[in-house]
């Protein structure tokens, strides 16, 4: 388990500085399960017209504040071999398993109760982080993550996302990710 995983996050550019170094260092696993019809976690979507895919995964779901905080997260990043590249991270709070959630700004304290989601576009995934580089789901109703399947005893879940995420010093400056799939294992909280 990353460090980054066990942040409770409490300002989007800390966490989103440690997840890049986190998933750096660590290797990704692919699953046991006969019952899943892929090999190894994934995940896509369209950002702003431009495809991304997830090269670079620590693990797609982390379940360390599940069940107790009910908190997921799905974390996924782009790497290329210039060291560019795009992360991005849904934390889902009072997880329950499959169902529609809606993403709203990063601690929020009324529905939808912090689940949120953060971007980062950065041209060197091990350098440093600047406000421009960071995007967050900074307002209410900013998308929705749909949960298809979860199934805790094979650790693998799955579904689809669209949301709109606002640059962290200018939230006039909107990012549209649509068509967003994941697949993947969740990772056993500690």
């Amino acid at each position: 388990m990353s460090v980054a995983s066990r942040l409770t996050f409490r300002t989007a550019a800390g966490a989103v500085a440690l997840a890049l170094v986190a998933a750096l260092g660590c290797a990704s696993d692919t699953p046991t399960s006969t019952v899943q019809t892929f090999n190894k976690p994934q995940a896509s979507a369209t950002i702003d017209g431009s495809p991304w895919a997830a090269n670079y995964q620590i693990d797609l779901a982390v379940a360390d504040w599940y069940p107790a905080d009910k908190r997921m997260e799905i974390n996924a990043l782009e790497v290329h071999p210039d060291q560019s590249g795009r992360q991005l991270s849904i934390v889902l709070r009072q997880f329950t398993g499959p169902g529609t959630y809606e993403l709203g700004p990063q601690g929020a304290t009324v529905p939808p109760l912090g689940s949120s989601a953060y971007y980062i576009a950065s041209p060197d995934v091990s350098g440093r982080l600047d406000s421009s580089m960071v995007y967050v789901t900074a307002r209410a109703n900013a998308g929705t993550v749909t949960i298809a399947a979860y199934d805790a005893g094979t650790g693998w879940i799955s579904g689809t996302f669209t949301l709109d995420v606002a640059r962290t010093d200018d939230q006039s400056k909107v990012i549209r990710i649509t068509n967003g799939s994941f697949d993947g294992r969740v990772a056993p909280g500690t």
